[in-house]
């Protein structure tokens, strides 16, 4: 059978990944968005894409399989065509420090803090930020305070961590240690237009001694 010959509906081929739009109805899918935007991220919208992939597939064939793979291949590639689990991720931006970190965060490292690190991770998908100095106690609340989170500091148990972030600085994960105060923000959530790249940070703060506390932030 020659592609003329073939029935309207297999003509082309079913591809289309949830981070399209749905396309109109009797069109075809939609282009992918520009690299960096998702215009379906919703739940809703990302059902009614579903949805469409499903209308588009042949009658004898399963529709959960075909959409899990089409799901497999749009989110496991990035924009250069690598596997989200390649071993070549993540990586660390060997040239971003202290300054590129603050610039990002829009946050102030207290005059008189010590052992300050910053360091980028570079992911497929969202780039990871940190940031860690000593300060004082008092200094530590006060930045906490300044991110607008809708809660304030509080104690979180011992959680285990994902992977190495702070270790790359030489430091514990935060989220391993006993009695570290927490706060996390979403800053458009928040209305603070001082972040306007920022999507979320969190802050932990660990007391040491003589009312001095180690700052850890992290933000994509």
């Amino acid at each position: 059978m020659t592609e003329g010959d073939m029935p309207p509906d297999t003509a082309e081929p079913a591809e289309m990944c949830l981070n399209q739009l749905a396309p109109a109805a009797g069109g075809g899918a939609a282009p992918l968005p520009p690299a960096g935007k998702d215009f379906a991220s919703s739940p809703a919208q990302k059902k009614a894409a579903a949805k469409a992939i499903e209308e588009r597939l042949e009658p004898d064939i399963l529709a959960v399989p075909a959409i899990a793979l089409l799901l497999a291949a749009c989110s496991g590639t990035d924009a250069g065509g690598a596997r989200a689990s390649d071993e070549r991720w993540p990586q660390w931006d060997e040239s971003a420090g202290v300054a590129e970190v603050v610039a990002f965060m829009n946050v102030a490292v207290p005059e008189g803090a010590t052992e300050a690190k910053g360091a980028i991770q570079i992911n497929p998908q969202e780039d990871i930020f940190l940031l860690s100095f000593v300060t004082d106690e008092e200094k530590a609340e006060d930045i906490a305070k300044d991110l607008v989170s809708e809660e304030p500091l509080r104690v979180r148990k011992g959680d285990s961590a994902e992977g190495e972030r702070f270790g790359h600085l030489g430091l514990s994960e935060p989220q391993t240690l006993k009695e570290v105060r927490w706060a996390g923000v979403c800053p458009p959530c928040v209305n603070d237009g001082r972040r306007p790249k920022v999507q979320w940070i969190d802050i932990y703060v660990q007391t040491l001694e003589a009312d001095r506390a180690r700052v850890y932030l992290q933000a994509f």
